[in-house]
């Protein structure tokens, strides 16, 4: 999953927010904005932008970074600017010049081009990338001044769209890629074959999986919301003596308050699972699936139940009946019963455990084993 940070202290904030990343800010950073102005016990990302990027950063808060990896499973939209005629040590505008060139494409050679980099495809990552090589970042190793050479791995690119000819040296395209793909590299890449080379000029992402631009919120507007202007210096300098944040005492918000002046800018925990199918199981099925067991569809309400999510669907989102209505898990059905591919929530048994454990003292370790992602 992405970026997951956990704070002893703050309160519990259960659900998505979507950054619009600006230019200049690394992912870790908002991560830790964000958590700051919230006060969010627990927070993470799904999928890094580059310094250099703007877009979509969508935020897993507390029992959202459970579904990280959908959120990172899904398809992605990138409009990007190819920049002709050089190639950069990072493929992108911050790198060193190591070749150049005074051929340009004409958009004939460059349309002809796009097949080629359409479905699965063969890229190298980025020297300059999070990718690790014995342990280490590569860009650890590549500002070192080390030889890095990261192998071509399979990424799936479903589109590319020609949008504009900029101008001679530049050219706009629409992309909408798979999970592990450069948009550097793409870049990169294309420079090669079109004989010109070629860079990342700019590049912002408006979509990732089920969330869109329609979702974002920039950090300013977040610091309006909370009434903080000093949250880049206190998320940077590290927080106060005991490790978390340092909170200003007009911003010692409560959990009710706090998702209050959010409203509808937190989305669900189930926003990441998009349009898989789901499905509601009363509280003796809750139980079974929560532990493990499955549950069996034998009676005629519980076949059309399981009949009206559809008799080819792979996954589905399984959630508790009512009042709750929480996520439980996703599931799959073999032979007629449903089984838990992956539980976010405990049985009502575990939870009642549980509560009990921590009325006894032992508060620490049982919250610590249940909040484990």
């Amino acid at each position: 999953m992405g970026l997951r940070q956990v704070r002893k202290h703050g309160i519990v904030v259960d659900g998505w927010l979507v950054l619009d990343k600006p230019v200049g800010l690394r992912s870790t950073v908002a991560v830790g904005r964000v958590q700051s102005l919230l006060r969010a016990r627990k927070c993470g990302h799904a999928g890094t932008l580059d310094p250099a990027a703007e877009g979509l950063l969508p935020l897993a808060l507390g029992a959202a970074t459970k579904t990280v990896s959908y959120a990172m499973d899904g398809r992605k939209v990138y409009g990007m600017v190819v920049r002709w005629g050089e190639r950069r040590t990072t493929d992108d505008s911050e790198g060193e010049i190591e070749a150049s060139s005074d051929a340009r494409p004409s958009r004939a050679a460059i349309e002809r081009l796009l097949p080629e980099f359409t479905g699965e495809i063969l890229q190298r990552p980025p020297r300059f990338s999070a990718l690790r090589i014995g342990g280490k970042r590569a860009y650890t190793l590549a500002r070192q001044g080390e030889e890095v050479n990261l192998p071509a791995r399979k990424v799936s690119i479903f589109g590319i769209q020609l949008l504009e000819m900029v101008d001679a040296d530049k050219t706009r395209f629409s992309v909408e890629a798979g999970k592990g793909a450069y948009m550097r590299a793409l870049a990169r890449d294309l420079g090669e074959r079109l004989g010109c080379f070629g860079r990342l000029e700019s590049l912002r992402r408006h979509k990732v999986g089920s969330f869109t631009e329609e979702h974002a919120v920039s950090l300013e507007r977040l610091e309006e919301l909370f009434d903080r202007q000093d949250v880049s210096r206190d998320a940077e300098d590290g927080g106060g003596e005991d490790g978390g944040e340092k909170y200003p005492s007009n911003a010692l918000l409560s959990q009710d308050e706090t998702l209050s002046r959010l409203g509808s800018l937190l989305l669900p925990v189930e926003s990441a699972l998009g349009s898989m199918a789901r499905l509601t199981l009363e509280p003796w099925e809750q139980q079974q699936f929560c532990r493990g067991l499955g549950v069996l569809f034998v009676d005629t309400e519980q076949r059309e139940r399981l009949a009206s999510v559809g008799s080819d669907v792979g996954s589905i989102a399984v959630f508790a009946a009512k009042p709750s209505r929480r996520l439980l898990g996703v599931g799959g059905v073999q032979q007629g019963r449903l089984k838990a591919l992956r539980l976010f929530a405990g049985s009502p048994q575990a939870r009642s455990s549980r509560v009990n454990a921590e009325r006894g003292g032992a508060r620490k370790n049982v919250a610590s084993r249940h909040d484990s992602v």
